[in-house]
């Protein structure tokens, strides 16, 4: 194996020490790569490579996809299916 994909940050600042009790120098011999762009992940005792994903940018593109669709939908109509007493 010569890489450990993380799915967290903490996941994989966890794991940074794991291959060097088993005598694998990391970065040398396996990476460990990281996702969340955590702020922790560079002040570990060797910075972790890691993915940043834009949450922001990406919820106001789905707004954008969604929003006008919603807006062009015809209104449901309100229906009762119980007792109206």
């Amino acid at each position: 194996m010569t890489a450990i994909f993380a799915e967290s940050d903490y996941i994989a600042g966890g794991l940074l020490a794991a291959p060097r009790r088993a005598g694998v120098s990391v970065p040398r011999d396996m990476s460990v790569f990281g996702f969340d762009d955590l702020s922790f992940a560079q002040e570990t005792w060797l910075p972790l490579t890691t993915d940043h994903l834009p949450f922001e940018k990406l919820g106001r593109a789905a707004a954008r996809l969604v929003l006008p669709r919603r807006l062009l939908a015809p209104a449901a109509t309100p229906r009762c299916s119980g007792p109206t007493w």
